[in-house]
């Protein structure tokens, strides 16, 4: 299942530490977490089971839980450009091309049990609109029922120097049998499907020149229930699905941030940065069911575990770790990528290890040239990127091998359907 975590990446530092991508992966020692006990996540497992809400009007509604964007409970779906949609089972087993009435580019936006979402890209100065597919459960497995594809979504109101892209950016964040949530130039929309209207929401953050879309920040993070907007300077938000409003979380988060991913107990985790003296920084988490939130991992419990991971001297101040990074879960675990240092936290202990076995492999291959990123931990395995001139490579590290734990991924890897659980697996192609 896909769960949500904002991480707010204030600073990313490059520390320089001890190479041996050959080396095992052992941890530095561990340091004592914070006091708040957290219980452990979930799996990577899709759940695609539905939730009862209730909409703005106070209708009882059902929504669908949150998971990878492209896959559902039994398969997950790759555009093929011009070709169409290619169907292929959890484990990346070709099922069938769904073959495309339109002609044009093919942009695969989100999937759910229910349904496939996709646009089609033709005239630059035609509107964009969004299409689904319905899909039928069957004894053989899901079948998409092509000859009931409708449009679902076409917005006039949003040309711009000619062009209409109904789903700028990354597209849909969220969608489901009443609602489509995502980002467009302008603000944040909230489809609702069956009264076939936007909900005008109230309380969104605005810019300095009163410009709703402050948000720099919003993916499919569903939490609860809600979906979480990292802004430029306003702080973080949150949108509850079906309601018109956007709720305040956090004013004091600040700079750019990337919506991850939470845990079962319906958390979020995210950097705050601290208007004090020394800048404090300091890891917090907000409990979606109470509205609390509460340091979780202190900046001072960060410099222990830098400091014991060799990468800080015993003698530094509390104020030189800079351990702000880019946050996943995965396990039971909260990863902390620190520019090519990696931490983890036991999200039931609350302890902090070093992942000095991944660490070591990203320095030494990104020694040569090379610009391998972490891209998401998933099922136990930390997959990598390396973006060279238009061409994407992919690697993973697997935590639970004693050797060759660091691969790089071709065709016929099976770690190459994770890719295509997070729509990356058609640029393998």
């Amino acid at each position: 299942m896909r769960k949500a975590i904002l991480a707010v990446a204030l600073g990313i530092s490059m520390i320089a530490g001890p190479s041996g991508c050959d080396l095992a992966n052992t941890a530095g020692n561990s340091t004592s977490g914070t006091a708040v006990s957290m219980g452990a996540a979930t799996d990577a497992g899709v759940s695609g089971s539905a939730v009862k809400e209730q909409n703005v009007s106070g209708e009882a509604v059902e929504r669908e839980e949150s998971r990878e964007p492209y896959c559902n409970s039994t398969n997950y779906y790759v555009d093929n450009g011009l070709q169409g949609i290619e169907q292929k089972t959890r484990d990346g087993k070709h099922v069938r091309t769904i073959v495309l009435k339109e002609d044009g580019y093919v942009e695969l936006r989100y999937v759910t049990d229910r349904e496939i979402f996709y646009t089609v890209t033709g005239n630059w100065d035609e509107p964009v609109p969004l299409w689904s597919i319905p899909i039928e459960k069957t004894e053989n497995g899901d079948e998409p029922m092509l000859e009931k594809a409708e449009k679902v979504l076409v917005e006039e109101e949003d040309m711009i120097d000619g062009a209409n892209e109904a789903l700028p950016g990354d597209g849909i964040f969220y969608a489901d049998e009443n609602y489509i949530v995502y980002q467009s130039y302008y603000d944040i929309r909230v489809y609702d499907r069956r009264n076939k209207k936007f909900i005008s929401l109230k309380g969104e953050p605005r810019d300095k020149m009163g410009v709703a879309n402050n948000a720099i920040s919003i993916a499919d993070a569903m939490c609860d229930g809600r979906i979480f907007i990292s802004t430029k300077s306003k702080g973080l938000y949150q949108y509850k699905l079906g309601t018109d409003k956007v709720l305040p979380v956090d004013k004091k988060v600040y700079g750019a941030a990337s919506v991850i991913t939470c845990d079962k107990k319906n958390t979020v985790y995210y950097w705050r940065w601290e208007d004090k003296k020394d800048s404090e920084e300091n890891l917090w988490v907000y409990d979606c069911e109470t509205g609390k939130r509460q340091i979780y991992l202190s900046q001072e419990k960060w410099h222990k575990a830098f400091v014991e991971a060799g990468l800080l001297p015993a003698d530094s101040r509390v104020s030189d770790v800079d351990a702000i990074g880019d946050l996943y879960e995965d396990g039971g675990r909260l990863y902390n990528v620190v520019g090519r240092e990696v931490f983890s936290c036991d999200l039931e202990k609350g302890t902090i290890q070093y992942e000095r076995g991944l660490s070591n492999c990203l320095k030494d291959k990104n020694r040569n040239g090379e610009k391998y990123s972490v891209l998401t931990m998933i099922d136990g395995i930390c997959l990598l990127e390396n973006n060279q001139k238009d061409f994407w490579y992919y690697a993973c590290y697997d935590f639970s091998r004693e050797k060759q734990q660091w691969r790089e991924l071709d065709k016929d890897a099976p770690e190459r359907k994770y890719l295509g659980w997070i729509g990356a697996e058609a640029r393998m192609e």
